[in-house]
């Protein structure tokens, strides 16, 4: 029995599998190709291909049996980035790379450089992000950086003037129930088309949500359904939603607060 994650089990595994991020794409295909890349930040929503993209650059760029040695990957949130820039950042880009190494996808050698991939990188404080542009200003020849994050108001002026910017778009309705209801065949689910839909509204968009929550419901029930949805979700059911906007609607307050503390003590979530 396979008990992979689903997410990391169709997660795409190379560049051509990442869906409706076009710019981004077409520039690490050039990358394979020319083995030169600028410093990069890809930013958007959770849930649009921006770490699969990575993996999948990392993948075909510098083969299987060579990522460890080439790819540091680390969540910038930790300790809001100080400790993380200024040890193991530090210390990877100190490291010599092994040099006429080969691809054994392309049979081509290596770039002589590394990768340093920095999630969450939003949340770094404005003192890590300025220890993390020093280093990027010392070992640009050896290492190359690419930043993750939701928001990109919160990358500092400094870093962003050194890094070429993608921004991943949200990934379209269509595209997403396609790829949703594909992976429901693969595992021999049935969904009703109201399950599906309720999914993609609870996820917000985030397909890696979505895959995570279909996983989850089939473990219950191999027949999803909107009910199975809300039981995983923990959101209440639409009819208590509807009876509460529509006492919005006519300012009673008295039954909207008792409806409230009902779906509270239900143990819904109302956040």
């Amino acid at each position: 029995m396979n008990t992979l994650p689903w997410v990391e089990k169709y997660r795409p595994k190379k560049l051509d599998d990442i869906v409706h991020q076009t710019n981004a794409i077409s520039m690490l295909k050039e990358v394979i190709k020319t083995k030169n890349m600028p410093h990069l930040i890809f930013y958007g929503p959770p849930g649009t291909g921006k770490t699969s993209a990575i993996n999948a650059l990392a993948h075909e760029l510098f083969g299987p049996e060579n990522i460890n040695e080439r790819v540091l990957e680390l969540n910038a949130s930790d300790d809001r980035g100080i400790n993380v820039v200024r040890e193991k950042i530090k210390a990877y880009t100190r490291i010599s790379i092994s040099k006429n190494k080969i691809n054994s996808i392309t049979n081509e050698p290596l770039p002589s450089w590394k990768i340093v991939v920095l999630d969450e990188a939003d949340m770094m404080t404005e003192d890590a992000q300025s220890a993390l542009r020093r280093i990027i200003e010392i070992y640009s020849t050896v290492t190359r950086f690419i930043l993750i994050c939701n928001y990109i108001h919160k990358i500092t002026d400094p870093i962003f003037s050194r890094c070429s910017c993608y921004r991943f778009q949200g990934i379209p309705l269509n595209v997403k129930k396609e790829k949703l209801l594909q992976i429901c065949k693969n595992e021999n689910i049935t969904i009703s088309d109201e399950a599906l839909d309720k999914i993609i509204v609870t996820t917000e968009g985030d397909l890696r949500r979505a895959v995570s929550t279909i996983q989850l419901c089939s473990c219950i029930n191999p027949n999803i359904t909107t009910e199975s949805v809300l039981d995983i979700s923990g959101l209440p059911p639409d009819d208590i939603i509807i009876k509460i906007m529509e006492a919005c609607k006519k300012k009673d307050l008295k039954f909207v607060e008792n409806c409230v503390q009902d779906v509270i003590e239900d143990g819904y979530d109302v956040a």
